[in-house]
């Protein structure tokens, strides 16, 4: 096999990773938007254990995305932007539901 070839075919094996890591990170960023969501809905309905549960995993979608965005090498600028975007939207939403975690805190530990 000349060395041509090796290369194209390392080139393709680098794509297809990128497009899988592009699907993987984009359903995780689904995932933790969702949970975010529901955890809020818990915390107004007042189950604090489930909406933390839900916290916790959105919050690891968040970290986990940050890692990975960056080593997607083959994104084009848009998915990119894309993926930043949803990123941001995940903290917003974490910040929110962090907002109904402060209460309680100091109303157990006053």
């Amino acid at each position: 096999m000349s060395i041509t070839t090796e290369v194209s075919k390392l080139a393709e094996l680098r794509a297809k990773t990128d497009r899988q890591l592009f699907e993987i990170v984009s359903k995780a960023l689904d995932h933790g938007l969702v949970s975010a969501t529901v955890a809020d809905a818990q915390y107004v309905r007042g189950d604090r254990e489930q909406a933390e549960r839900l916290q916790a995993r959105a919050q690891r979608a968040y970290e986990d995305s940050g890692m990975f965005v960056p080593v997607i090498y083959g994104l084009s600028q848009h998915q990119r932007n894309r993926l930043e975007q949803r990123r941001r939207e995940l903290r917003e939403k974490l910040e929110r539901v962090d907002e109904y975690r402060e209460p309680l805190r100091r109303t157990a530990c006053c």
